[in-house]
């Protein structure tokens, strides 16, 4: 169904009213849709189901769908992609990422089309002629996961660690890793996971290591912190140690700084205008940084990027992250600081 919408929506009160209309029951009730995490305050992921529909290979059939929201949805469409292996000329056959080129509810995608429509569509795709009679993978053999095709019988479509030539977005990529670092990794020497569940761009995570045995390691724990950027995986990583160690890859300086444990309070002011102008941003705690006033503890614009080019979609956590990039940035890590606990 579409829905007419005649004003703009803000993101969080338009995914508030698709979840509820996803609760309430869709039609039939052959399509449904639910939120993943209750407690996502940003509500990006999203599990679709799909019950085939009459007169076609699907019939009986239950599928079950991703669908991911991002920061710009309902701008752009979400990314589609299905859990249950199927045979449709829309769905990549190697990743189950439903096509935009081939399906046109996301390649034609309009600000006032949801999530409903995307799984209502998909529905009709399955009955039309072109996809009705395609043979499909068996119904208890396979899904897609973790970009290697598992049997349910716990065997590999491909073995772990083959080379792994399928390309999942980034966001479900991410998802992968997190959910295989919350299961965990081997014997429990190696461990990692998200730093901040509220994040949607799922960039900062920590990595645990229990030093190897028989090495001058052996029984200490060394914490790192892994940034994924916004080209991750096509590029790695930044990847720093949080605890001291000597190795010949591991560069001695970077990574300590004089704001290393300290704790920064700061005030932001969120005038009437924003988000179309930047909030006005005062450091509570005495800091010495090139853009912060050394008498008020305000952040100038004119000497802090994110704010002297502010753009609407910038956020407030976007002004915090860049700030502490600031902090460890050569001109401000090793500037002298003021006695910890002091005010402005």
């Amino acid at each position: 169904m579409y829905v007419q919408v005649s004003k703009i929506v803000p993101r969080n009160f338009r995914l508030l009213e698709e979840l509820e209309r996803g609760e309430k029951g869709i039609g039939d009730g052959t399509v449904s849709y639910g939120m993943d995490d209750g407690d996502d305050i940003y509500m990006r992921s999203w599990t679709g189901t799909i019950i085939g529909p009459h007169n076609s290979v699907h019939e009986g059939r239950i599928y079950q769908l991703k669908l991911f929201c991002d920061k710009d949805y309902p701008e752009k469409p979400p990314t589609v992609r299905f859990h249950s292996r199927v045979n449709m000329t829309c769905v990549n056959h190697e990743t189950g990422v439903v096509e935009p080129k081939k399906f046109a509810v996301l390649g034609n995608w309009q600000r006032e089309y949801m999530m409903e429509d995307i799984l209502v569509h998909l529905k009709k795709e399955m009955a039309s002629p072109h996809n009705r009679k395609l043979v499909q993978p068996p119904e208890v053999e396979m899904s897609w996961q973790s970009g290697i095709v598992e049997m349910n019988n716990g065997t590999d479509f491909l073995e772990q660690g083959e080379l792994n030539t399928v390309n999942l977005p980034r966001n479900f990529r991410l998802l992968e890793e997190l959910e295989r670092g919350e299961k965990g990794i081997g014997d429990g020497t190696v461990s990692y996971g998200m730093d901040d569940g509220d994040d949607i761009y799922m960039r900062s995570w920590t990595g645990t290591i229990i030093g190897p045995h028989n090495s001058v390691h052996e029984g200490r724990i060394y914490q790192l912190k892994l940034f994924c950027d916004k080209d991750y995986p096509e590029k790695p990583p930044t990847v720093r140690f949080h605890s001291r160690v000597n190795m010949t890859c591991v560069n001695h300086e970077t990574g300590v700084s004089v704001h290393e444990g300290r704790i920064y309070q700061l005030k932001l002011f969120c005038d009437k205008d924003y988000p179309e102008k930047p909030p006005t941003v005062r450091f509570h705690s005495r800091v010495n940084m090139t853009c912060v006033n050394h008498e008020t503890g305000v952040v100038d614009p004119k000497k802090f990027g994110i704010l002297g080019n502010w753009q609407r979609e910038y956020t407030m956590e976007d002004i915090l992250i860049r700030l502490k990039k600031e902090m460890a940035s050569p001109h401000n890590r090793k500037l002298v600081q003021p006695p910890e606990g002091t005010s402005f």
